[in-house]
């Protein structure tokens, strides 16, 4: 009579026989799937191979044994050890399960006694917790990165045949878990124009200058700016763009190779940086360390505060964010959240983009991978279409003079301002029409 296999612990298998072909001797592996070594003449022989598969098992992989003793907090030493080696996210990959996952009650469960059921109990629990430092419920988006990590994590178990499949593919974030004024406040900013303007102005080196004009107008991360060659910048012809194809020396967040048009002060800023750096190979580094390779990760050319103890005082050396006059929390990453706020508002239009941007454009200039990632800024394209019914005296506001360091140069466009009237029966003093002439800066980076 043929034995039943599937009532066998899994990693252990058996023999049965197979009329008209013999003994066959099947191994169940701890992923649940079976492997066929053969069909013997007898029984004997059968089982001897059986044993032999049990031996050269112990040890690998599909050891079960091995995979009986992980559990989520011990695999994710393994985990967290290998994700060093292969991601360049790490570092946040662990600071999240740090902080949301190893303390929580699943993570000392084994990992195949992980079900969905228990992943979406874990994510209610985390949408009822509060910020260590806000006290404020956790934003989407910290949702989100939690459940990512924990993501990684079992994808990597799957990987290693220690799990049959992911529990998170049946365990979403639950719906409505963030209300829509706490998602809307995920701790990030944006410069206003009269910051931007007052960044420009500050002493600069042309280093700094052109990163602050990539970071600012065309949204490039703080990796992508370490990793950018010379070989990806594109300045000539109608339309001057950069390839990003790598964040430092690995890959670019997405994965993927991304294609951003340049606008104006960009490619000013960078045509004078090329003349600054001279001839150089399409492999060297836009923006090289002192040795001649990419900048250490943090690096974020002189943007923060720095401290130092010297003769035992702590001494602060103001950054370009302090020296700018910009006493509120900016990260450098908040500039890429500037980018897409401008394009959004319309702020730049039409001196530098012709009309404010969709949603969709926004997504496609950012390189996101989702959408849902650029509806954080979905209110600020709502502020400014309320702003359009309601127009204020000056639809366009003026370009920031931050070019002063190279010369600026303005031009006129358009008709003629007209002028007040000198009607005596005019007493509110106002402009009879309002004005239509803009003043352009060129940004004197030719």
């Amino acid at each position: 009579m043929e034995e039943t296999m599937d009532r066998r612990e899994r990693g252990t298998g058996g023999v049965d026989e197979v009329p008209g072909r013999g003994w066959r001797a099947r191994l169940r592996l701890p992923n649940g799937k079976r492997r066929l070594l053969g069909y013997y003449d007898t029984r004997v022989e059968a089982e001897a191979m059986l044993a032999a598969a049990r031996i050269h098992l112990a040890g690998t992989k599909h050891d079960p044994k091995r995979k009986r003793g992980y559990t989520v907090a011990s695999f994710a030493k393994e985990f967290l050890a290998h994700a060093d080696r292969t991601r360049r996210d790490a570092s946040g990959i662990r600071a999240r399960l740090e902080r949301y996952v190893l303390p929580a009650p699943i993570a000392q469960r084994r990992l195949t006694d992980v079900t969905p059921s228990l992943c979406r109990q874990w994510l209610r629990e985390l949408t009822e917790r509060r910020h260590h430092r806000t006290d404020k419920p956790l934003a989407k988006q910290t949702l989100r990165n939690a459940r990512g990590a924990f993501v990684s994590l079992f994808n990597r178990a799957r990987e290693l045949d220690l799990v049959s499949r992911n529990p998170f593919d049946d365990a979403p974030l639950p719906k409505g878990a963030v209300s829509q004024e706490t998602s809307d406040e995920e701790g990030w900013t944006f410069l206003s124009q009269q910051e931007i303007a007052a960044l420009f102005e500050i002493d600069l080196t042309l280093e700094q200058r052109t990163v602050l004009a990539l970071a600012i107008y065309a949204g490039l991360r703080q990796g992508e700016l370490h990793g950018l060659r010379w070989g990806d910048v594109e300045l000539e012809g109608e339309r001057p763009q950069l390839v990003i194809r790598r964040s430092r020396s690995g890959p670019t967040k997405a994965g993927k190779v991304g294609r951003v048009p340049l606008l104006r002060p960009a490619v000013a800023a960078l045509r004078r940086w090329s003349r600054e750096v001279g001839e150089v190979t399409p492999e060297a580094f836009v923006f090289p360390s002192p040795r001649g390779g990419h900048y250490a990760r943090g690096h974020d050319f002189g943007w923060s505060d720095r401290k130092r103890r010297r003769k035992g005082e702590l001494e602060v050396l103001p950054g370009l964010k302090s020296r700018a006059g910009i006493e509120r929390p900016v990260r450098f990453h908040d500039l890429r959240h500037t980018t897409a706020s401008h394009l959004l508002m319309g702020s730049w239009a039409p001196e530098i983009v012709a009309r404010p941007y969709r949603l969709e454009e926004v997504c496609e200039f950012l390189r996101h991978g989702d959408i849902a990632v650029t509806q954080r800024y979905a209110h600020l394209a709502i502020d400014s279409l309320h702003a359009l019914a309601s127009p204020g005296p000056e639809l366009h506001p003026k370009v920031p003079e931050f070019g002063v360091q190279f010369g600026v140069q303005k031009r006129e466009i358009g008709r003629a301002a007209k002028k007040p009237s000198t009607d005596s029966s005019n007493d509110s003093g106002e402009l009879s029409e309002p004005p239509t002439r803009l003043e352009l800066v060129t940004y004197g980076l030719r």
